[in-house]
């Protein structure tokens, strides 16, 4: 679990960029493709693969119930994508689930989902939902991928969703001003623009003397 949020995450921080003066007080921060592909390679590389539980309680221990995100299948390679004004998340997954009547099933596929950040004001953060937008199973005609894609959603949802993708407070600063304190940062809203390959959020400051 703790790896499967570390690829949501991947998406933060690469440049920051202070707007100039006579504009509004804006922070942009930056970050592209490749940086999101070395990160989940990275994660890949290193221990058990990110897994999602199926079932909330635990379940028979010979059948594994659960969703194992894999680098690539059939084509489809695991990642972050930035196009079209979205953050699109192609997956490659394998997994297994304990269906009545038949007993401990297999299976792997694809599917695809999208990343929707959105501002925190409350807790000074930036955090992403994501939505399943579409599963197929492999070899199985698509049967059983509607219900595979609700229960996978709902997990997400519990265990995973909304995740912090930046904590503002880390970027704000401090200036100091000689016998009369200190001014700080505190971000005010938030916005987000992508481009083919690359995404950059915008976070306007206000400034407040403490």
């Amino acid at each position: 679990m703790k790896s499967f949020r570390l690829l949501l995450v991947g998406i933060t921080f690469v440049v920051l960029t202070v707007a100039a003066p006579g504009q509004k007080s804006e922070i942009a921060l930056s970050v592209n493709e490749q940086f999101v592909d070395a990160a989940l390679d990275a994660v890949l590389s290193k221990g058990e693969p990110p897994a999602i539980p199926l079932k909330a309680e635990a379940g028979d221990a010979s059948c594994h119930e659960s969703v194992t995100l894999l680098r690539e299948l059939n084509g489809v390679r695991s990642g972050v994508r930035f196009r079209e004004g979205k953050i699109n998340v192609p997956l490659a997954f394998r997994g297994s689930y304990k269906a009545m009547f038949i007993g401990c099933v297999d299976f792997s596929g694809t599917g695809e989902a999208i990343v929707e950040p959105e501002f925190d004001s409350q807790n000074q953060r930036i955090i992403a939902k994501t939505r399943i937008t579409n599963i197929a199973l492999s070899g199985m005609a698509g049967v059983g991928s509607s219900l595979l894609a609700k229960l996978l959603q709902s997990n997400v949802d519990e265990k995973i969703n909304p995740v912090e993708l930046i904590r503002l407070e880390k970027l704000s600063f401090l200036f100091p001003i000689q016998n009369t304190g200190s001014l700080r940062l505190n971000a005010v809203g938030f916005r987000y623009a992508v481009q083919n390959g690359s995404v950059t959020f915008y976070i306007p400051y206000e400034f407040i003397r403490n």
